[in-house]
């Protein structure tokens, strides 16, 4: 078999070219390839929601009758949410709820999960088939951007919301009467009225329908046609094609009327697509912070709490000489909430300034302006984002919880070193004034700072902050007293558990932690959030590398670009034969190389899935089966969009 690279002329169309011009064709109803998402998620939603509201009893979830067939109206019927005994279940139908059993998956409320995932999906069709009509007509993609903000209420209200409960019992029901009880829920749980974000929500839609009233009659007060009057109220017609509608007529009144105005149309409606957007977007945050209760784990107190009084101070405040830890030394839930309100409002300060200034001339003359050059911009941020994640993952217990994370390397080095404290003082040994080989301490020591700290090689971790080792503390540091007569039980086993589970993955010994002679370190979700922060991390710096290298060489005129059916990279690896349009090569063989590396792919990550469990492979390979069967059929999905599309 010869296999050729390079361009080639088709001779004929081929199935996927003949698609692309039946789902893009010029008809009544335009279709697209987004079509083929919204279509049948549509059907399937709206079908679900007749056939709940029409047959379906809400008895078994609910105790209620909510369907035409047991006497309910267009008001009282609806399809009611499953009951809170199953949770978070998606009750598919061939499920362990249902079994198949059609009729006892429509009493469990199957038809809920059914229409809502549906219909989420069948919503953002619907956005995504406008931005494609859009393209397609030579349109800005402003209406798929106004429709995003009925979607993200719909996500939030629906799922996002009983997510962050207990079941899909707290969503609404879908029907006119059990949207109402929804509203009274969520008031009487959450006073969702006085929630600022709310305000906003109500703000905007009531502000842009104010605003949507002037402009209509503003722009109605100035359409004349010849031989009409002004205040003669006979300025409405119909059949008027023409534009006669007058900014500058319309910019004289408003600025008589307030003392100010909108300069010009584009600003005028731009402010009326960015305020009734901006308010649902709003609201649907709201509703994401009620879902979490507005509440986080506490790593000190180890429960579920409000952050009360927010830390707006930082470090940069506090400190100037940045000695206390840096974003390390966040210790507290106020402090994590103040931070972000604090880098929050700097970035939405940051974009209202960007939007209304131009950039300064010395900006204009040093930096590239390209698309590829903001794309290399984009990556180096990012990169960025990515290494400081790395250090706030791998040494901050307060945002990631060694509960939910496993323990910091760190605080695993202090945890062996309470462990031998307890162990050797059970044994007899002095642990206030034992010496080490070097002569400080063996087990206790001075810090720098002068608190009594723990001793030997753990000493480089001193100010590590740590819930089991908290209650063990004085005011001048850990309390020779309480550790001799006050240590639980409780915070025994969490040391041992922590001293064991170092995420340091080293063949020798770090921070003084014990390591295996043969083997490597226990490896803890924490190491597997750094690490893949620090390697996408490193790699979205080296794509900025090439991007910028590509931007600045095509500013200075030597390099034109590649053309993409010669650039290996253009696409990725995973589509590297398609994008390379390899002649001879058939679709069969395409469809088996994509399964080839989907399926390579898989087994490197279904490695740690397989061995990080005590029954290895026993338990663990329905998950595999089904990530292997999910990466192939997405793999094969994008490989034929990817034709189409190239």
């Amino acid at each position: 078999m010869t296999i050729a690279l390079g361009k080639f002329t088709k001779d004929e169309n081929d199935l996927f070219d003949i698609m692309d011009d039946w789902l893009r064709r010029d008809r009544f109803v335009f279709i697209g390839w987004s079509g083929l998402l919204l279509f049948p998620c549509a059907y399937f939603a709206l079908g679900g929601w007749f056939t709940g509201t029409t047959f379906v009893t809400s008895w078994y979830t609910h105790g209620l009758a909510s369907s035409y067939l047991e006497g309910c109206n267009f008001l009282t019927a609806a399809v009611s949410t499953p009951a809170n005994s199953l949770a978070h279940s998606l009750l598919l139908l061939w499920g362990p709820e249902a079994q198949g059993d059609f009729t006892r998956w429509c009493q469990l409320g199957g038809l809920w999960t059914f229409v809502a995932l549906h219909g989420a999906f069948g919503l953002i069709g619907f956005m995504l088939r406008q931005f494609e009509l859009a393209r397609s007509v030579q349109l800005r993609p402003y209406n798929a951007i106004a429709f995003s903000g009925p979607i993200a209420v719909f996500v939030s209200v629906f799922l996002i919301y009983p997510l962050g409960q207990s079941g899909w019992f707290f969503a609404p029901s879908f029907g006119v009467a059990a949207i109402f009880r929804f509203i009274l829920f969520f008031q009487g749980f959450h006073n969702w009225t006085l929630n600022p974000f709310h305000m906003m929500g109500v703000a905007g839609v009531l502000g842009v329908a104010l605003l949507c009233a002037i402009h209509g009659a503003t722009v109605e007060n100035t359409l004349f046609e010849d031989g009409d009057g002004a205040n003669t109220f006979r300025a409405f017609n119909p059949t008027q094609a023409e534009e006669t509608y007058s900014m500058v007529t319309a910019n004289r009144f408003w600025s008589q009327i307030f003392g100010v105005a909108f300069s010009n149309k584009r600003w005028l409606h731009f402010f009326m697509l960015f305020v009734p957007v901006t308010g649902l977007w709003m609201s649907a945050l709201g509703v994401v912070g009620l879902a979490l209760n507005l509440r986080a784990y506490d790593f000190v107190s180890q429960e579920i709490r409000a952050a009360e009084d927010p830390e707006f101070e930082t470090f940069y405040t506090k400190n100037i000489l940045l000695n206390e830890g840096w974003i390390v030394s966040v210790d507290d839930l106020e402090d994590i909430i103040g931070g972000h309100v604090w880098l929050g409002s700097i970035c939405i300060l940051g974009g209202i300034w960007h939007i209304l200034t131009k950039p300064f001339a010395w900006a204009r003359r040093a930096l590239v302006w390209s698309g590829e050059a903001y794309l290399s911009y984009s990556l180096a941020a990012l990169s960025v984002f990515g290494f400081i994640a790395c250090c706030f993952v791998w040494f901050n217990n307060t945002a990631y919880p060694s509960e939910f994370y496993g323990p910091t390397g760190p605080e695993a080095s202090q945890a062996q070193a309470f462990t031998f404290l307890v162990r050797d003082q059970r044994l007899g040994a002095n642990v206030g004034s034992a010496q080490g080989p070097t002569g400080l301490g063996k087990y206790l020591m001075r810090s720098p700072t002068g608190e009594v700290i723990f001793g030997g090689e753990t000493m480089r971790f001193w100010d590590l902050r740590a819930p089991w080792l908290e209650p063990l503390r004085g005011p001048n540091g850990l309390d020779l007293s309480r550790l001799k007569k006050d240590i639980q039980p409780w915070q025994e086993r969490r040391s041992a558990e922590y001293m064991t589970h170092a995420p340091l993955g080293s063949l020798n010994s770090v921070g003084g932690v014990a390591t295996e002679i043969n083997a490597v370190n226990y490896v803890s979700p924490r190491s597997w959030l750094a690490t893949s922060h620090f390697v996408l991390g490193f790699f979205l710096f080296v794509g900025h590398l090439w991007h910028a290298g590509r931007a600045r060489a095509a500013a200075a005129g030597f390099e034109k670009g590649i053309d993409r059916d010669f650039e290996p990279g253009s696409n990725g690896i995973v589509f590297l034969l398609v994008s390379w349009r390899i002649k001879s090569m058939t679709l069969v063989f395409q469809l088996a190389v994509f399964a080839l590396i989907a399926t390579s792919s898989i087994l490197l990550i279904s490695v740690p899935v397989v061995f990080a469990s005590p029954d290895g492979w026993s338990s663990n390979k329905n998950v595999v089966f089904s990530g292997t069967s999910l990466w192939i059929g997405l793999v094969f999905l994008v490989g034929i969009l990817n034709s189409l599309i190239s």
